[in-house]
């Protein structure tokens, strides 16, 4: 196992620069805010992620859409994680990490934090990124059941025409990986746990994740107030 694991490891670590191990310090030394969002299929993470992400100039990081683009732009990276999911394997934790990194610290001077929908799927991403970078200081888990969640799925496949026979397997693959891993998460963040009702309409979401929010940004913006007091009492 432990042969096989480096053996996926080795071009995505030929592919990532090097330096990149010590950048997040930039992230920790920043002090903006990392909320993670959480929830299963169907639970509404992406219209949610859009609306909070605009409201409040956060980075909206989807570790989805980043391996996709990553994948496009035909990077070593990029051609490396194609050929890794081309056969039929998980992306490994720690290129993730490094991705996600590269994304956060470009854009460090022009956001007021980062939040990451759908992140992390399994505990092994999200100690890892405690680890690396620093805890998130929000866990937002949008809670919607399993019969909700497959009866959301099955009408956007309508709307899309799209067939959901096709797809029921894969779908219902999706949630039980959801179900299976969640507790550990949830678990692992209770301190920074919000758990937020996500069957109710989407404004009503959307406010109750702004007041987790407003919090969050409020503290920050204290520390920054209070930091900034006391290196001009130093200079002083």
């Amino acid at each position: 196992m432990g042969n096989c694991l480096r053996k996926i490891l080795k071009p995505f670590q030929q592919s990532i620069p090097k330096q990149m191990a010590a950048d997040s310090c930039e992230i920790r030394s920043s002090n903006l805010p990392i909320i993670f969002l959480i929830g299963g299929p169907g639970a509404g993470k992406q219209t949610q992620s859009s609306k909070a992400a605009e409201r409040y100039n956060l980075v909206n990081l989807n570790t989805l859409e980043i391996v996709r683009e990553e994948i496009v732009s035909r990077s070593e990276i990029g051609i490396t994680l194609a050929h890794t999911l081309m056969e039929g394997k998980l992306v490994p934790a720690d290129v993730l990490l490094e991705l996600l990194k590269m994304r956060m610290i470009k854009s460090l001077k022009h956001t007021n934090g980062f939040l990451l929908s759908g992140f992390p799927k399994h505990i092994d991403q999200g100690k890892l990124f405690d680890k690396r970078i620093k805890p998130a200081d929000l866990v937002i888990f949008l809670d919607v059941r399993t019969s909700v969640m497959e009866d959301r799925i099955a009408a956007k496949m309508v709307t899309e025409n799209e067939r959901y026979e096709d797809s029921s397997h894969e779908v219902q693959k999706s949630i039980n990986e959801f179900e299976k891993f969640n507790g550990q998460i949830t678990r692992h963040y209770n301190k920074q746990l919000v758990v937020i009702d996500g069957e109710e309409e989407i404004p009503i979401v959307f406010e109750s994740i702004c007041l987790s929010l407003d919090s969050v940004l409020r503290k920050n913006q204290s520390s920054k107030e209070e930091k900034l007091k006391d290196d001009n009492y130093i200079v002083t």
